[in-house]
């Protein structure tokens, strides 16, 4: 927006105190929008680069673990605002399928689930600080051995539901 050509235009129509008002006020709505526009294209971009790995072959288990905040503090802004510019928006993929935008963003639970589903073999004599480290070293994924048990039992919630 250029405020000095605005400004001239405003002089130069003599607008009265409403006027102007209104002017101020609609000048108000168009930053706003343009603020959100921006924003919500930053965030694409930055999912964009960040899910690189995955976008490149539809393998969940190669999305990184990223969330608002994460992303709002890359960006710069707060996570409120990050949070009503995805807010029921969706992208479509390399592939085809229209997915939310929150798709890009899984938590690390979700990716942890992922990797354990997609290793092969059992994994029943596998420690979880091994399948930790394991998860870092391979996957790239730093999680606690906290976390894997908590996986593990999840996996194991859904193969008993399954049967």
């Amino acid at each position: 927006i250029d405020y000095d050509a605005l400004r001239r235009w405003q002089r130069e129509k003599h607008l009265d105190r409403q006027g102007a008002a209104r002017l101020r006020k609609f000048m108000g709505v168009l930053e706003l929008s343009n603020l959100r526009q921006g924003a919500f294209w930053r965030v694409i971009d930055y999912l964009l680069k960040v899910q690189k790995p995955y976008l490149a072959t539809q393998d969940i288990t190669k999305m990184a673990p990223v969330s608002l905040r994460k992303v709002a503090k890359h960006l710069q802004f707060a996570p409120s605002t990050i949070s009503r510019v995805m807010a029921l928006k969706s992208v479509q993929m390399p592939w085809g399928h229209e997915v939310l935008l929150s798709h890009l963003m899984p938590g690390q639970r979700k990716i942890v689930l992922s990797i354990l589903e997609k290793m092969t073999g059992d994994q029943a004599h596998v420690t979880d600080l091994e399948l930790s480290r394991r998860v870092a070293s391979e996957y790239n994924v730093k999680v606690s051995r906290r976390t894997i048990t908590a996986c593990r039992h999840a996996l194991n919630a859904r193969k008993d539901q399954a049967a």
